[in-house]
C-alpha cells in the first residue's frame, strides 16, 4: 500500500476525514485486525480558489481601474531597466499583480510568491492591498463582481 496523508477536520470533538471517499479507499486497503499509523499535527490550509478568483476578478480589475484613473492611460504603471534602458510597463492585470507583490513584499520583508501562500497569508495579502487602496485611491475594495464589465461595474459602485 502506497504512503498517503489524510487530513481530518476536529469536529464535535471527533476527527472527521475532509475527502471521505480518499479514506474509505484507503481503509478498504486494510486488512482485518491490521494496524496502521496516524499523525497528528497541524496544518495550515492552503489559500481558496474564492480567494484567488476574488484577487483576479474584483481586486486586480479595481486596482487596475484606478491606476488608469488616476495615472491616465499612456502613462506606464511603472518603469523597468531592461540593458540599462528605461522601459515603461503599461498597466494590466499583470503589472498590478507585479505591483502590489513588490508593495507587499516592502511591507512583510521578504518576497512571498502566491502559488505558495496559505489561507491566512493570501488573506493578509488581500488586506493589504484593501488598506492600500483606501490610502491610495480613496476607496475600499469592492465586493467580489459576480458577473458583467467589471469596468462597468466599477464605473457604477456609488462608493466609486
Amino acid at each position: 500500500m502506497k504512503k498517503t496523508k489524510i487530513i481530518y477536520r476536529k469536529t464535535n470533538g471527533k476527527a472527521v476525514p475532509e475527502h471521505l471517499d480518499i479514506y474509505f479507499e484507503m481503509l478498504s486497503q486494510i486488512k482485518e485486525g491490521d494496524c496502521f499509523e496516524g499523525e497528528f499535527a497541524n496544518i495550515k490550509k492552503g489559500k481558496s480558489h474564492e480567494q484567488l478568483k476574488y484577487l483576479f476578478s474584483t481586486v486586480y480589475p479595481f486596482a487596475l481601474y484606478w491606476f488608469v484613473e488616476t495615472r491616465g492611460k499612456e502613462e506606464p504603471l511603472y518603469y523597468n531597466e531592461v540593458l540599462g534602458f528605461k522601459v515603461g510597463v503599461q498597466a494590466s492585470i499583470e503589472s498590478v499583480d507585479f505591483v502590489f507583490k513588490v508593495l507587499f513584499a516592502e511591507y512583510k520583508g521578504k518576497m512571498y510568491k502566491k502559488r505558495h501562500m496559505k489561507m491566512d497569508e493570501m488573506s493578509e495579502y488581500i488586506d493589504f492591498i484593501d488598506k492600500w487602496s483606501i490610502e491610495h485611491f480613496g476607496f475600499p475594495i469592492p465586493e467580489a463582481i459576480k458577473q458583467g464589465n467589471t469596468n462597468e461595474k466599477l464605473a457604477q459602485d456609488k462608493r466609486v
